[in-house]
Parts: structure tokens; C-alpha cells; sequence
């Protein structure tokens, strides 16, 4: 019993010398939290990015891309498809199930592109900054041949 009544005391002692050691620790600062600049939408120039092409949908079927970007269109659906260009500016022609076709867009602006097979199916490629697009949309976009249909191993 008497050994416990020492306990005690030495107890609260440990506590306190705990509580100093701890209070003498340096504080922590946080790191520098100054603000990093608003990342792009736009992909880097150069990239590649996909457009799949299921369940008779563009996914997505609204892009924002840098210009020199190589855009592929998987069909992933088990019928034909095509991608498009509203101002003839690419045509995959058909695209058979597990079918690829790539086109590089250069230039500003925004093209429009449907399935011929399927008129209701429609997208869109906004190539540059969103806004700089000239008038009426699609002028100043190009595209790199070869625009070839490729096929896709799964």
C-alpha cells in the first residue's frame, strides 16, 4: 500500500514532464500557402485524348483541346459508326466495332462532327482557349493526315 502512495506523486511528475518537453517543441508552420495560378482546361499541346464512341453517344461529346492535339475516336459500341466533321474537314468513314480513327487539330476555334449513321449523334472539339475561336466558329482549324481507321485490340 505504501508503495502506491508513491505511485502516485510519480505519477503526476511523469505528466508534468511530459507536458513540458511537449510545450518546448518548436511549433509547426505551415507550408507556403500563396495561390498556384487557375490550371487550363486545355490539354498540353502534343497530347492525345480519346472520344469514345458507345451506346450511340460521344463521350464526351463536348472536348476542349490544344491545338496540335491528336483526338481519337474509338467506336466501342457493336455497331458502325462514323465521325464527322459538320465542314468536311475529317471523315473516319466507317468505323466498324473496336475500329480507332485519329486526326491531329491544329489552329482556333470550334468543330462540330456528328455520325452519319446516326444524325443524332453529335459533338463538338473547341481547339485552342475556350473564346478563341474566330467568326463563325470552325475557321482556322486543320487537321495533320494521314487520317487512317485503325483497329483496336481491347
Amino acid at each position: 500500500m505504501k508503495r502506491l502512495m508513491y505511485l502516485i506523486p510519480l505519477s503526476a511528475i511523469a505528466v508534468l514532464a511530459f507536458a513540458a518537453i511537449a510545450a518546448a517543441q518548436p511549433a509547426v508552420v505551415p507550408a507556403d500557402t500563396t495561390t498556384m495560378p487557375a490550371e487550363s482546361t486545355t490539354p498540353d499541346p502534343n497530347s492525345t485524348t480519346t472520344v469514345e464512341i458507345r451506346n450511340n453517344a460521344f463521350i464526351p461529346d463536348q472536348l476542349n483541346v490544344a491545338p496540335g492535339t491528336t483526338v481519337t475516336f474509338v467506336n466501342r459500341d457493336d455497331v458502325p459508326h462514323t465521325a464527322t466533321s459538320d465542314n468536311k474537314l475529317f471523315d473516319s468513314g466507317q468505323l466498324a466495332p473496336g475500329a480507332s480513327y485519329p486526326v491531329v487539330l491544329d489552329g482556333a476555334g470550334t468543330v462540330m462532327y456528328h455520325c452519319k449513321l446516326h444524325p443524332e449523334m453529335q459533338g463538338s472539339i473547341v481547339v485552342g482557349e475556350p473564346g478563341q475561336a474566330s467568326e463563325g466558329g470552325e475557321t482556322g482549324i486543320t487537321t495533320t493526315p494521314p487520317n487512317q481507321a485503325v483497329s483496336v485490340y481491347p
